[in-house]
């Protein structure tokens, strides 16, 4: 159960590389949280732009600047900033990417009166240049409008994750046994995802807690990279064997090639999004604020 009186810490891990430009308003959403019991990890994974500089600039002696000079990737970078961790809870943001205000006081007390669940995420506001609302990634398909959230039991058979990653909260004895697997330069964040999620229940809030930086969007360079990762991950976990091998792996290829292919004509499509809730809007508009950015526009509306 959640005690207001005890709130347990969170650690919150930013990995960035070459992102000196966005991480300041990142962090600054980190100050506006209305929960403070946090501490943040930057993880500087071989930048050669001035981020440390950035980082460092935060005289708040919860943000804590760690790195290496050599760029490993995205799996070393979460795996070396999770180690650095002392907190009961593990979230996560990148650079360019913000919090709501709301999000680690909700998301704590979900978990806190949730004791069967091991993580807890959210559908995400796709944000682009900065201030238009395009609507909202990863709403739980058939919610109802009442439900404030959804819970999933652990799949005994294949599938891939139902929860967003980004704006995730999960146990911390859960993301250490888990981990991140530093050998992976992408795809690190389904492998963790699975990994949590053979663990126990999770649950999805019907209410976006993160603001996704639309510019953010992989390239089709990320595309093509990342193809071998994603089947290291299905094989990691036992989800390409026999005939299951052939089916899942041809679609994930599919899938890559045709993501690449769009991207490599210059196209960017849109994924699935709803539009915004009245209370989304409010929170939004209240984040913009918090930051001193112009009036948001929301897409739709």
């Amino acid at each position: 159960m959640y005690n207001a009186t005890q709130p347990p810490l969170i650690s919150v891990i930013v990995p960035t590389y070459n992102s000196a430009a966005c991480l300041r308003d990142t962090l600054r959403s980190l100050l506006l949280q209305t929960y403070s019991t946090w501490e943040c990890i930057v993880w500087n994974d071989g930048s050669t732009d001035n981020t440390e500089t950035v980082a460092l600039s935060f005289a708040d002696p919860r943000i804590q600047y760690h790195g290496t000079r050599e760029n490993r990737g995205r799996g070393f970078a979460r795996h070396s900033a999770l180690s650095c961790c002392s907190g009961e809870y593990l979230a996560m943001v990148d650079a360019g990417d913000l919090f709501f205000p709301n999000k680690l006081e909700t998301q704590v007390q979900f978990l806190g009166s949730h004791s069967q669940c091991v993580a807890v995420s959210s559908p995400l506001v796709a944000l682009l240049e900065g201030s238009r609302a395009l609507g909202v990634l990863g709403r739980v398909q058939g919610h109802g409008s009442t439900a404030a959230f959804q819970t999933f039991s652990p799949s005994r058979s294949p599938r891939v994750p139902v929860l967003p990653f980004a704006p995730s909260l999960v146990r911390m004895d859960v993301a250490q046994q888990v981990t991140f697997d530093p050998s992976f330069r992408r795809a690190e964040d389904m492998d963790f995802l699975l990994g949590v999620e053979s663990l126990g229940p999770v649950s999805v809030l019907r209410d976006s807690t993160y603001v996704y930086s639309w510019e953010r969007m992989p390239s089709y360079s990320y595309y093509a990279g990342a193809y071998p990762d994603v089947l290291r991950v299905l094989e990691k976990h036992r989800l390409l064997q026999g005939r299951q091998f052939n089916r899942l792996g041809w679609i994930t290829r599919a899938k890559w090639i045709w993501r690449a292919a769009e991207h490599l004509a210059g196209k960017r499509r849109l994924p699935p999004l709803s539009p915004l809730s009245a209370g989304e809007q409010i929170a939004l508009t209240g984040l913009m604020k918090g930051l001193g950015r112009q009036d948001v526009v929301i897409e739709g509306m």
